[in-house]
């Protein structure tokens, strides 16, 4: 499946190639997304990232494709103190967002076998674009 062009952070690759040291993560169906994703993309620095872009800790409109429905989420890395609104980004729909900027959209399939795809709608608040650099 090619992936779409997608821009991270330093700060964000470190935190997520850290995370998939992790032993327990080895074993979750959007590693190898992620995976190519951090072989793929175009890093830069936290203050170079485009207000455009899903980093970690931003907070994320979707349109689910199959569906039609819209919804959004806080893009986190997996913790204790998981909020409501929050989805980990080793959850397919964290992995699938993480990356991908505004209009952008991906398609993989879940563990039903169904084909499932989401749009990038809108980002209502990433923290780099507030100068908040080290969440």
């Amino acid at each position: 499946m090619p992936i779409a062009e997608i821009t991270i952070s330093v700060t964000d690759r470190r935190r997520i190639h850290e995370l998939l040291l992790n032993e327990p993560a080895r074993k979750l169906p959007a590693l190898a997304l992620l995976k190519r994703k951090l072989e793929l993309a175009h890093v830069v620095e936290p203050e170079q990232m485009p207000d455009d872009i899903v980093t970690l800790n931003s907070q994320v409109r979707v349109l689910e494709a199959s569906t039609d429905s819209e919804y959004g989420f806080t893009l986190v890395v997996p913790g204790l103190t998981m909020r409501p609104g929050d989805v980990s980004i080793l959850a397919p729909v964290g992995a699938a967002a993480f990356g991908l900027k505004t209009g952008q959209e991906i398609f993989w399939y879940g563990s039903s076998g169904r084909r499932v795809g989401v749009r990038i709608l809108d980002i209502p608040y990433q923290p780099e674009a507030m100068g908040e650099y080290h969440l």
